[in-house]
């Protein structure tokens, strides 16, 4: 192959090719490659930060903050209103933050997060997700309940009396890390289908906090089965974030806001004006006399 190539140079005439044209292709050239790097360089990151678990796109300015809930009716509606709503709207408020809603189930809601789709869930239980972090201030507490009939309570020794059971809750949640209790796990996508599971005798309880059950039972019409009702724990509800640099600028807005709202009254008059201070957490109450 180099002999014919040196027999080439000897046999044919040398082409002459004007100096722009060898600049153009040169430049041409440079400028391909350079942005072949460049989207190679864009394709790590985004793999990168996949692998991570961490949004590609967390350079979002912090004067505003979606965050992602399950629907519950009067506390997360699609339209952005509830009290849940009105307690994150008001913290992020005074941080000069303007809150984003959106309504997806809660498995969702926890992937849209991993995936930087959201910046943060709400009701999570601390510590439930590996991946992400939280907050020091809950942004309310439930009390863990269960639901299941009557003879079921039979001799109740509250968390003692669901070993060896089959609980029933809402896929997503974390749980056993909760109770100090050994029961089957039965997880279901909507409350309705744990209770129907208790009628048939598939599962034993259902647990979810006492406002969706006491819920639950109000929607019962007198010609069905009674079921009881029985509290577990108070649990605090916390927003999950990713672990970003922007997610910890918005927890530090959340935890220095969040106690100043609570001294000021302003969460008490959420509660309120919602008619809903049965559900006032008993932390909170004793946070406000303490501070008076």
């Amino acid at each position: 192959m180099y002999g014919l190539h040196k027999k080439c140079e000897t046999a044919l005439p040398r082409r002459t090719i004007d100096p722009p044209l060898i600049v153009g292709k040169l430049t041409r050239l440079i400028y391909s490659k350079a942005m072949y790097t460049r989207r190679l360089l864009t394709l790590s990151l985004l793999l990168l930060s996949s692998l991570w678990g961490v949004p590609a796109h967390s350079d979002k300015p912090l004067t505003q903050i979606h965050i992602v809930s399950q629907f519950w009716e009067g506390y997360a509606e699609h339209d952005g209103q509830g009290r849940l709503w009105q307690v994150l709207k008001a913290v992020f408020a005074r941080g000069g933050v303007t809150v984003t809603t959106e309504i997806l189930p809660y498995n969702r809601a926890i992937k849209a997060v991993k995936q930087g789709h959201a910046d943060a869930w709400a009701a999570a239980y601390k510590n439930e997700q590996a991946f992400a972090i939280y907050p020091k201030w809950a942004h309310d507490y439930e009390v863990l309940s269960v639901l299941a009939k009557p003879t079921s309570f039979q001799n109740w020794q509250g968390e003692a009396s669901l070993n060896g059971k089959r609980i029933a809750y809402l896929r997503g949640y974390s749980l056993p890390q909760y109770l100090h209790a050994d029961f089957e796990s039965v997880t279901v996508n909507k409350l309705s289908q744990a209770v129907k599971l208790v009628e048939l005798d598939r599962t034993d309880f259902v647990a979810e906090a006492k406002e969706d059950l006491q819920w639950l039972l109000e929607q019962r019409s007198a010609d069905q089965k009674p079921l009881e009702l029985r509290e577990l724990t108070q649990l605090g509800l916390y927003l999950g974030f990713a672990p970003t640099e922007r997610s910890r600028q918005l927890i530090h807005i959340w935890d220095t806001q969040f106690p100043k709202l609570l001294k000021s009254g302003a969460l008490r008059r959420i509660f309120q004006e919602a008619g809903a201070m049965d559900y006032y957490p008993t932390r909170w109450r004793q946070l406000e006399t303490e501070t008076h």
